[in-house]
């Protein structure tokens, strides 16, 4: 196949990463280091429109107004418990002790802490070559949950809002020819 397709077919979620905003005021914004989220299975992604405003007169619409791009929402769903992207998420206090086969990890979620932002990109192929690679820029948690039943997985999942950063970006879709992993 020669150059990218005109109307790609998307196909799986591959892999999905985090990072920790450190500097919002900068520009770019600066994060810490890439933290996995392993075991990704969803990332829904809904772009959010201000409201629009209708102009009406003779019982009929003459104008509207509005319909600018305000966020995003996500809706993500994971298979692996993993902390470290839940710290990053959900900034909490981790805390680990012992050695096998005592080993111990916990994150503790408490009313005092303020969830900060961070960056979320996901990376899909595209079945013939290459890959998309979405990334929303400036993210705050939403919420979170996870599910514990008889005689089935837990899946851990959380909603994400994520709003314009300092160039005035919310999303990015990326298409690449050429595989190209999350960096």
């Amino acid at each position: 196949m020669a150059g990218l397709p005109g109307d790609p077919v998307v196909f799986g979620l591959e892999d999905c990463a985090v990072y920790q905003m450190t500097d919002a005021t900068s520009e770019p914004e600066t994060y810490a280091s890439k933290v996995d989220v392993p075991g990704i299975r969803r990332l829904g992604v809904t772009v959010n429109f201000d409201p629009t405003e209708e102009l009406r007169g003779d019982n009929t619409v003459l104008a509207v107004a509005g319909g600018k791009i305000n966020s995003v929402s996500l809706d993500v769903e994971n298979a692996i418990l993993d902390i470290e992207a839940m710290a990053v998420i959900f900034p909490s206090a981790v805390s680990s002790g012992g050695s096998t086969p005592n080993e111990e990890k916990k994150i503790t979620f408490a009313t005092d802490e303020d969830a900060g932002y961070f960056k979320i990109v996901g990376h899909a192929d595209l079945p013939d070559s290459g890959n998309v690679l979405v990334t929303i820029y400036k993210c705050r948690a939403g919420g979170a949950t996870i599910s514990f039943g008889d005689n089935t997985f837990a899946i851990p999942g959380f909603t994400i809002r994520g709003v314009e950063n300092n160039a005035h970006d919310i999303i990015d879709f990326h298409l690449y020819e050429t595989e190209t992993a999350i960096s």
